[in-house]
């Protein structure tokens, strides 16, 4: 909708005062962290609580106009680079949400790093999954969209959460995890989480979701075994993504018939896989320069939900496979307490994980 008279924006402060504030603004001196002209990059006008962008009278039409509104989104855009990059300076973590770390027996769930005598934290869903769905945000928006006119506006938005990624979870901090056994997370033969030998009763236990849930999981598979991996690497990852991307756009993550395969192996272990989404991104938006206003948006419309949806069909796939390799250690641990505790700590696990990508990491771009 065009924009006319007036855009009054209301920028929220940090309250030195307030609980979020002191929760959850790791790295701000409390004593400055009220006060809008300490924050750096970011002066009196544009962080006051009120910004008032006067854009066009009624009366002015045409160009003058034109100018006018391409004029306010440039200071729009200006005013949420200094708030990303303020965000990513001082770690800023979704200030509207608490995370309380609660403990079931021996087991605990909270934001990574969760710290126990002999006890290690253990992100679900894996930390370099985040490190690579940031990526393909980068990649997607920097090289991709906004090296086109007439999609620059959402390659901007790609970048600009791909830097909110990296501020809000700096070395994997502050994602979901839970705080298990050492013997269980990585040192028991065969039945720890990062062990080849676990992997078939996690492989089990995914499908058995599968098909309980009647969904889709793309799983990543060690091609020289056959065997789920133990540990997924960056091209592991990449290649997922790039799968996902591509089932996404098929359709393929929609259950059409019972004979369907619901587990998918990822098999490839490709660093550069990313670049596919680039090419075939590059091919759905060329030739757009001639597209109506109309049919212009219709295609943004298009490829924004093609991404929205990559991000989130891939997270949905690597929280199943975390969660239940995670189900398969403690199934074979006798240092993680009573397993009657269990169930209900994978279950806060899961709602921990689905709060703090679906708000941060996986929401959709708008």
């Amino acid at each position: 909708m065009p924009i006319d008279k007036q855009t009054i924006i209301n920028i929220p402060m940090i309250d030195k005062n307030s609980r979020e504030s002191s929760r959850h603004t790791a790295g701000i001196d409390k004593n400055n962290a009220g006060k809008r002209s300490n924050i750096p990059g970011i002066d009196r006008k544009s962080a006051g609580e009120w910004m008032i962008i006067s854009v066009v009278d009624r009366k002015v039409e045409g160009e003058a106009k034109e100018n006018a509104i391409n004029e306010a989104e440039q200071r729009l855009k200006r005013l949420a680079d200094n708030i990303a990059r303020i965000g990513n300076e001082y770690s800023l973590v979704d200030l509207q949400d608490d995370y309380d770390t609660e403990e079931f027996g021996e087991l605990e769930v909270g934001l990574h790093p969760l710290t126990g005598d002999n006890r290690e934290s253990h992100h679900v869903a894996e930390n370099k999954f985040m490190e690579q769905t940031k990526t393909f945000y980068g990649q997607v928006g920097g090289n991709t969209l906004s090296a086109n006119q007439n999609f620059k506006d959402l390659g901007d938005k790609l970048i600009a959460r791909q830097r909110g990624i990296e501020g809000r979870f700096p070395g994997g901090n502050n994602l979901s995890a839970i705080l298990i056994h050492e013997d269980t997370h990585r040192l028991a033969e065969n039945k720890a989480v990062h062990s080849i030998g676990l992997q078939p009763d996690a492989l089990r236990n995914i499908e058995s979701f599968a098909e309980t849930n009647k969904t889709i999981v793309l799983v990543g598979i060690d091609s020289s075994t056959k065997v789920k991996r133990a540990q997924m690497n960056e091209g592991a990852w990449n290649t997922l993504i790039r799968n996902a991307y591509f089932m996404t756009a098929n359709s393929e993550f929609e259950v059409k018939d019972d004979g369907q395969e619901l587990v998918v192996k990822s098999e490839g272990n490709d660093r550069e896989a990313l670049n596919e989404i680039s090419v075939d991104l590059d091919n759905r938006i060329e030739n757009t320069v001639n597209l109506s206003r109309r049919g212009l948006n219709e295609k943004k419309r298009e490829i924004k939900e093609l991404i929205n949806n990559t991000a989130k069909n891939a997270y949905n796939s690597a929280l199943t496979s975390g969660l239940q390799t995670v189900r398969a250690a403690l199934n074979s641990s006798d240092k993680d307490g009573d397993k009657a505790n269990y169930p209900n700590a994978l279950s806060q696990l899961e709602r921990l994980a689905d709060r703090v990508w679906n708000n941060n990491i996986v929401k959709q771009i708008d």
